[in-house]
């Protein structure tokens, strides 16, 4: 394929955790400078993560902090894919085996013993037992 066959680029996912931040939060050097020159040219920037014990709103607090610029919508985890799955079900009721930290981000979900459509099932080895 030659350059001028070549699809314009629109789009970068980055993972985050390893990528853009280290294990304990800290931005890699010129991680934050990459993400704005990225948007800066034009591209859409999506950030992603495989972490399913934090809301979005955490994962973007650590960005922020580290001064990576991010929006909510730009954040796919697998809470918020979750969340989106279980929005476009209808009366979706759901048995959650998740951390306390993410409780809250299903209350809209939660069957409350009335029986449940789907299970969720996030990092719950803290406090999961048999």
């Amino acid at each position: 394929m030659t350059d001028a066959q070549a699809t314009p680029l629109t789009a970068v996912l980055l993972d985050i955790q390893g990528t853009l931040l280290g294990g304990d939060g800290t931005p890699y050097p010129g991680a934050a400078a990459a993400v704005t020159k990225l948007k800066a040219a034009g591209l859409a920037v999506r950030f992603v993560t495989n972490i399913d014990s934090v809301p979005v709103a955490t994962i973007l607090a650590r960005l922020t902090a580290a001064k990576i610029p991010a929006e909510t919508g730009e954040i796919f985890s697998p809470v918020s894919a979750a969340k989106r799955f279980l929005a476009r079900q209808e009366h979706a009721r759901c048995f959650l085996l998740v951390p306390p930290s993410i409780e809250s981000e299903f209350a809209a979900f939660r069957a409350n013993g009335d029986g449940a459509d789907w299970v969720v099932v996030g990092d719950c080895r803290e406090g999961f037992t048999y």
